[in-house]
């Protein structure tokens, strides 16, 4: 199998600085949830499970990119994090192990199918009480904000012509804010970051949705 993220995770962590706010809220909001065991989907190279591992968090990153993995391995044996390769939309665990669970940057770069997908995995994992926490693309209001969004797109573009793809494809139906809404999960709290473009959900799955 073609690891597509090869190239793009030599530069992944030049992205954090900018990112870094809207981590920082996430390692927050997962702590004051209470939540001690969680896995990170998608987790790239692992800045955050790494963060929430130094927080006292049980944290789990996975990823199906050999190359992700391994910049994560680098921080992730400083603090103990754990890490798994594994596929997003048939995550290697059982029901109901994990009390909080974080998809950040994950559901932009994949096709509607498989966000879909991404999704029933993390309500089949997580606890009944469990948190879901999504970082991702947002449809700004502002002019600034589309000119932020534009410059993002350009970055997107260096992930591969299918990542890209699935990226414009996210914003053109509303981005994060339509597919969360789509799904009937409802929101605790939401915050925006980067002049709207990206949003922050703590999320908990609707009481009326069947597993």
């Amino acid at each position: 199998m073609t690891d597509d993220y090869a190239l793009f995770a030599r530069y992944y962590d030049f992205m954090e600085p900018w990112i870094a706010p809207a981590r920082s809220a996430v390692t927050r909001a997962v702590r004051a949830a209470g939540c001690r065991r969680v896995l990170d989907v998608c987790c790239g190279t692992g800045t955050q499970a790494a963060d929430l591992r130094r927080q006292g968090v049980r944290a789990v990153g996975l990823d199906l990119s050999k190359a992700m993995l391994a910049q994560a391995g680098r921080k992730a044996g400083l603090c103990g994090a754990a890490l798994v390769r594994g596929d997003a939309a048939r995550l290697p665990f059982p029901d109901a192990v994990f009390d909080g669970l974080i998809l950040s940057f994950a559901l932009h770069e994949k096709p509607a199918p498989v966000r879909r997908a991404m999704l029933a995995e993390a309500r089949r994992v997580l606890t009944p009480t469990g948190r879901l926490f999504v970082l991702d693309y947002a449809c700004p209001g502002s002019l600034a904000g589309r000119m932020v969004l534009a410059a993002l797109s350009l970055v997107e573009r260096k992930a591969g012509s299918e990542h890209h793809r699935a990226f414009r494809d996210y914003m053109n139906a509303g981005g994060t804010d339509a597919f969360l809404a789509s799904e009937n999960w409802i929101a605790l709290r939401r915050r925006s970051f980067g002049k709207g473009t990206v949003v922050f959900y703590e999320t908990v799955r609707h009481k009326n949705v069947s597993t």
